[in-house]
């Protein structure tokens, strides 16, 4: 598939759909929801703006990713539609993803001393690494326009340093947090994120 996806994106392709069925005269708000595939949406992503018509539409544009995000395709549907309104998903208020975030964050910390402390300590070692499963499976982002400005700055030190990629996000994260937190979009959740670290 993923082939199949990057050939189709390499030649501009636009995939044939199935007719919808749905008068869309007769809705005011479309959700429309894609995989991202090679940080952008796929190409049948392209017919459908290039065959219906979403002017004076609401668009609320939502996706599945691993760790791009939008990957600027929410910028990429206001191009091909500029006479729709196109909705962002940052949400500019605490959810749930936050706290579930600030918990695994606290849990990680809390371990991590424990583990630092009994090495040997296979219950403390499990905790972390359940909570390792829970950063990288998705479940952290849900709900979330996310970015990784600490995972680029950190493969560029790793480039130039042989710095382990882990280290060195260690010790760029919390200098980029206690820097950032005050221009933050949520500045008591972002406070309170810098204080655990």
């Amino acid at each position: 598939m993923a082939y199949a996806a990057k050939a189709e994106a390499d030649n501009n392709e636009r995939p044939a759909f199935e007719p919808l069925g749905v008068d869309l005269t007769q809705y005011k708000t479309i959700f429309i929801g894609y995989p991202m595939w090679g940080y952008t949406f796929p190409m049948i992503i392209y017919t459908l703006f290039d065959e219906l018509d979403f002017s004076g539409k609401t668009i609320i544009p939502f996706n599945t990713h691993m760790e791009s995000s939008g990957g600027g395709t929410y910028r990429t549907i206001e191009e091909l539609e500029p006479k729709a309104t196109v909705l962002k998903g940052l949400p500019g208020k605490t959810n749930l993803s936050d706290e579930i975030n600030e918990a695994v964050m606290r849990h990680v910390i809390k371990n991590m001393r424990k583990t630092l402390k009994a090495p040997d300590d296979k219950y403390v070692r499990s905790e972390l690494i359940r909570a390792a499963a829970m950063g990288e499976n998705g479940i952290l982002k849900l709900g979330k326009v996310t970015d990784f400005q600490c995972h680029m700055l950190e493969h560029q030190l790793g480039a130039y340093t042989d710095c382990n990629h882990g280290f060195g996000l260690a010790v760029i994260h919390p200098v980029l947090y206690r820097h950032i937190y005050k221009s933050a979009v949520s500045p008591p959740l972002t406070v309170r994120l810098t204080e655990i670290l």
